[in-house]
């Protein structure tokens, strides 16, 4: 526990994932065993063809440890971000 609570005062939270966005359709399932149904997430753009999506992304059928990012419909498979996640 104490590990845990110093690691989080560092700004260590392990609250961090990885998403690639699915090709030729316009929604992606997210899935991590962290999400909950309230998770607020935070996208942060690895690519530039990311950066061009972001603005279009947002989330639909939230679960816990599941949700569908709805998003503009790309051809490339460089679409990624590291997606925080709060909550």
């Amino acid at each position: 526990m104490t590990t845990a609570i110093n690691s989080a005062l560092k700004g260590k939270l392990n609250a961090v994932a990885e998403l690639t966005l699915s090709t030729n359709t316009a929604a992606t399932v997210f899935a991590d065993p962290r999400l909950t149904a309230d998770s607020w997430l935070g996208f942060d753009a690895l690519t530039d063809n990311a950066a061009a999506v972001t603005p279009r992304v947002r989330l639909v059928e939230r679960t816990s440890g599941s949700c569908i990012v709805r998003h503009a419909t790309v051809s490339t498979g460089d679409v990624s971000y590291l997606v925080l996640i709060i909550g």
